[in-house]
């Protein structure tokens, strides 16, 4: 499930990206989060398959873009099943605008 700011969570979430921003002299900031990183916490990312997994958020001067992708499993012939990312959403923030947009991706897949 995507998930869902209240309207104070909504501006802490805008203020924190904006001093992201900021921080970095107004070029845009991308933060990427590898299917890799779940090994912080489980021994495989196919415990969270079926699962929306947020591994992109790009902050700009006129917007803030978070990429979703299902977790996927990809069963091979005598190896074992391997987890990879399949595209799902985009939620779209414009820094002057309240709310934000979410959107199918487009459905090309990336593999790790």
């Amino acid at each position: 499930m995507l998930p869902t700011r209240s309207p104070q969570e909504l501006t802490e979430f805008l203020n924190h990206c904006h001093l992201v921003l900021t921080n970095n002299g107004g070029i845009d900031v991308h933060l990427n989060h590898p299917l890799s990183e779940t090994r912080q916490f489980s021994t495989t990312a196919l415990n969270f398959e079926g699962l929306l997994w947020k591994s992109r958020t790009l902050v700009t001067s006129g917007r803030i873009k978070e990429e979703y992708h299902w977790i996927r499993r990809l069963s091979r012939t005598h190896r074992p099943d391997k987890a990879f990312l399949e595209p799902a959403y985009n939620v779209t923030y414009v820094w002057n605008q309240e709310g934000w947009t979410v959107s199918r991706a487009r459905n090309h897949f990336h593999r790790e």
